[in-house]
């Protein structure tokens, strides 16, 4: 067997290689879409619930506010001052350290 042989040996030992790597990066990634589609099937309903619970929350507060617009005010200037001085505990907290 002489050089050539050799180097033609190699040669196809590296495509079969190649071959199969691709092969198997091919089944992974089919795996992979697979189980997207999957969760992605799994998720639409509880997607769709969640829109629809969220539909249901946002006219319950719009018929709140148009119902009680000065409650609906003050509850509004609340906790926008909570949110407010959270954020200021919160940033007065990272400055001093």
């Amino acid at each position: 067997m002489g050089h050539a042989d050799w180097i033609d040996d190699a040669a196809d030992t590296s495509r079969l290689g190649l071959q199969k790597a691709q092969s198997a990066a091919r089944r992974g990634l089919d795996h992979l879409a697979d189980g997207v589609s999957e969760a992605r099937d799994a998720v639409a309903p509880v997607l769709r619930n969640m829109r629809s619970g969220v539909s249901q929350v946002r006219e319950r507060t719009v018929g709140y506010v148009r119902d009680e617009p000065v409650r609906s005010a003050l509850v509004a200037v609340a906790v926008g001052t909570l949110v407010f001085a959270l954020w200021h505990l919160l940033s007065s907290r990272s400055n001093s350290r």
